[in-house]
């Protein structure tokens, strides 16, 4: 009996995916705590996501840097700049790769300088 509910728990972990479901969504927030973030997945074969990038407090002398790899592919090498952004990217990958989104926060020379640096809240669709 044991042994029969073994094999089953190795059978049902077997077959459990860890990818993200369709629809899903990852959030997170650039500003003066949190400068840089990557998110890394298993892309899809031919599957299109979505980024949107949304600030309307982001200092003159600051842009944000997307860059998406497919592998070792670059898929996307892109600077938005401020201070109001509200942007959508769509990308595809070549599936089986793992994809890196890298987002970074950079400095446009010769803007002046802020008291507050503000905040982009970027959001990754499935």
């Amino acid at each position: 009996m044991k042994m029969l509910i073994s094999l089953f728990v190795v059978l049902v972990l077997s077959a459990c995916s860890y990818d993200l479901p369709e629809n899903s969504r990852v959030d997170w927030v650039l500003g003066s705590d949190k400068m840089n973030y990557t998110y890394s997945f298993t892309g899809e074969k031919n599957r299109e996501y979505n980024l949107t990038l949304s600030s309307n407090s982001l200092c003159p002398n600051t842009s944000v840097q997307i860059k998406v790899l497919d592998g070792q592919q670059i898929v996307l090498d892109t600077v938005i700049t401020g201070p109001n952004i509200d942007k959508g990217i769509k990308f595809k990958t070549s599936g089986g790769n793992k994809v890196n989104v890298e987002s970074s926060l950079i400095s446009v020379p010769n803007q002046g300088e802020c008291v507050w640096l503000g905040q982009v809240s970027c959001t990754l669709l499935f």
